[in-house]
């Protein structure tokens, strides 16, 4: 396979056969100039859309009806002669074409209903990928790369509904395979088993004709993914944080992807909201913080757009993604082949019914972490614990005994572990999986919200005063050896309309005789689900307590700075160099939309303290290699950065 290109473009095209003047402003050479103005290197091109039109002559599918050349054909020879790169998108979960005229290949869900939209309403229609569509959409396949030199494949909307299609080819598959198709684990097995099936296939179909083609399936990026990983080359993580991923969802899968040993490749868009938001344009300073947390989280940068039904790309579009795509070419040279350094991993836990899920106690642990300036990744459990200091697992989830024994190995290599409420609770016995925890599990916390006294190892940075924790704990019973560094405070009652006090919860009465905090050897255990309350509540306090506890289990991090908590510090590693990006996030808020970024503001003299163990050579700025003063004080380098706009990376050469 090709390297992937650091400067890409995701060019949406889907567009209606009502639309009668589809390519008649296409210039082939304009085209793929302008692309190159903006700095771009490579391009995905469309062969087939979501209104189930494909824009190249096609013997298998159907034509635009309104489209007189070859798009996709032009588009390809053009870029290729310039330098760019052009992947081929397929649509495939979404054919209104082929729906309207085989509801019979459209996902059914458990009530019935065909997935399509009602009516009188503008929608998509959902194909099944157990149902004989399939075959068509491999003819397509076949197609385009024999008729084409792309250099990849891009299949979207590879998704079937949850918990699974029952479509009359899913319902007698199903049967034939003894399944219950009134089981919801016999569903979700089926769709486990068809989504297999189907990648296996187009993978072969791809790789057999062109070898050396990228290939990537969209959506289907989780915290499931190694399961899948072996059908494509890379990893495309489509997050448009104005629209309803918003901007902790590229963070959360980056962390977890690069676990995985691939390229990635992140995706957002120019766009103001969503996709197709015609007239709808990002500012610089947005379109560059985005493309800056793919290059500080090593990622390369896709931006989407969609091209205008006459074909002609908007100069004001290129003229902003060129002006953020010419600092990221500025920037390669310290981003290529740069692998991150990590000290901390947020493991995720099954939930009861076996399955790995971003939760909101996973992000909470995120956004804790991303603000406290800790390096880390998001990890399954089959990840090899040994790479990380500290594993930190968030508030609920089971593990499986194999999990179990890799942790008490973890363990026993000097491993460390901080973990919350229920996580590793076995509901049946009551018990707490995790070896070594240091506490019986008792049952519920009896008030909520109640209240948590820190004592003196915790309670630094915090004003003396007994918090109050949002969110019903767990009481638990402190085994022998095991050290209480907080402890549980009752309120006076809970709030009912029995017996309530003023506005909101009652105030702190009596001590519980429970613990809030335990230490035990390596292990630290808090009694609340305090990331999913951070999640929910954003209160700074749960951060700090998460912090100190982090203290106690790691007292060497990689990173000190005092960058604000909006700011994201990300440390990278390349031979005979650590570099340092400084992200700078200043959001502001525009009615009910999400965080907007219109102009960024500086933040000066940022103070960043690395882990480099040995003296650096030199310590500077990039892409503009000005000089920093620095100070080594054994295993620390201490600088100063004078200003971070956006994004600033600090180069440590060692």
């Amino acid at each position: 396979m090709r390297e992937l290109r650091f400067r890409q473009i995701h060019l949406d095209y889907h567009t209606s056969p009502l639309i009668e003047d589809v390519g008649q402003d296409f210039d082939a050479e304009e085209f793929a100039q302008t692309l190159k103005n903006a700095s771009v290197n490579s391009v995905t091109c469309f062969a087939k859309c979501h209104h189930g039109m494909s824009y190249y002559p096609t013997k298998v599918g159907v034509m635009h009806p309104h489209l007189k050349i070859d798009l996709l054909g032009q588009m390809v020879e053009t870029c290729h002669g310039i330098g760019i790169g052009t992947p081929a998108y397929i649509s495939v979960g979404v054919d209104n074409y082929m729906g309207e005229r085989h509801p019979e290949w459209l996902q059914c869900d458990q009530k019935g209903y065909l997935a399509r939209p009602a009516p009188y309403e503008p929608g998509w229609y959902w194909l099944c990928h157990n149902s004989p569509y399939v075959d068509y959409v491999a003819a397509q396949t076949k197609e385009v790369l024999s008729n084409y030199d792309v250099d990849g494949v891009f299949f979207d909307i590879v998704i079937q509904k949850s918990p699974g299609c029952l479509c009359p080819s899913c319902r007698s598959s199903m049967t034939n395979l003894g399944m219950d198709i009134g089981s919801d684990a016999d569903l979700r097995k089926h769709t486990t088993m068809v989504m297999a099936n189907f990648l296996k296939r187009m993978e072969k179909i791809v790789h057999d004709v062109k070898p050396e083609a990228s290939l990537f399936f969209n959506p289907r990026v989780s915290v499931c993914f190694r399961a899948e990983q072996k059908y494509y080359t890379h990893v495309e993580i489509e997050s448009l944080p104005t629209a309803f991923w918003g901007y902790h969802h590229f963070p959360y899968y980056l962390r977890f992807c690069r676990t995985l040993g691939m390229e990635i490749l992140g995706m957002t868009a120019r766009f103001h909201k969503n996709w197709a938001d015609f007239g709808g344009i990002k500012t610089r300073a947005q379109l560059e913080y985005e493309c800056a947390t793919m290059l500080a989280g090593g990622a390369k940068c896709s931006i989407g757009d969609q091209l205008h039904p006459r074909g002609k790309l908007d100069e004001a579009v290129y003229a902003l993604i060129g002006s953020v795509y010419g600092d990221v070419a500025s920037k390669e040279p310290w981003c290529v082949d740069a692998k991150p350094k990590v000290q901390v991993a947020i493991l995720v836990l099954e939930s009861p019914e076996g399955s790995l899920e971003m939760s909101e106690a996973s992000e909470g642990a995120m956004k804790m972490l991303l603000e406290l300036k800790h390096q880390f990744n998001i990890i399954d459990p089959e990840e090899d614990f040994q790479k990380y200091e500290v594993l930190i697992l968030p508030d609920t989830g089971r593990i499986s005994e194999e999990t179990v024994t890799k942790l008490q190995g973890f363990l026993d290599a000097r491993g460390k572990l901080l973990l919350s409420y229920e996580a590793t609770l076995n509901h049946e016995t009551k018990e707490f999986s995790c070896p070594g925890i240091g506490v019986k599990y008792v049952q519920p916390s009896t008030y909520s919200p109640d209240f948590i006294h820190l004592g003196e190892t915790l309670s630094h940075t915090l004003p003396n005063l007994d918090f109050v924790m949002y969110e019903r704990g767990a009481y638990v019973k402190p085994m022998d050896g095991t050290e209480t560094l907080a402890e549980v405070y009752n309120p006076y009652f809970n709030r009912t309309f029995k017996a309530f006090t003023s506005h909101f919860q009652s105030p702190v009465d009596r001590k519980s005789p429970y613990p809030a905090v335990t230490r035990r050897e390596n292990i630290v255990y808090v009694y609340s689900p305090i990331f999913q309350a951070y999640y929910q509540h954003g209160y700074y306090v749960y951060k700090s307590i998460v912090e100190n506890c982090l203290k106690l289990l790691l007292p060497r991090r990689f990173v000190n700075s005092n960058a604000p908590p909006s700011s994201e510090v990300s440390l990278m590693e390349q031979p005979g160099r650590l570099i340092a990006h400084i992200v700078n996030y200043q959001p502001q808020r525009r009615g009910k939309h999400v965080e907007y970024i219109e102009e960024a503001y500086p933040t000066r003299d940022v103070k960043l303290q690395i882990l480099t163990e040995t003296c650096p050579t030199r310590v500077y700025l990039a892409p503009s290699r000005e000089n920093l003063e620095f100070l080594f004080n054994k295993p620390y380098t201490s600088c100063i950065i004078p200003e971070v706009k956006v994004h600033q990376m600090v180069i440590f050469e060692l």
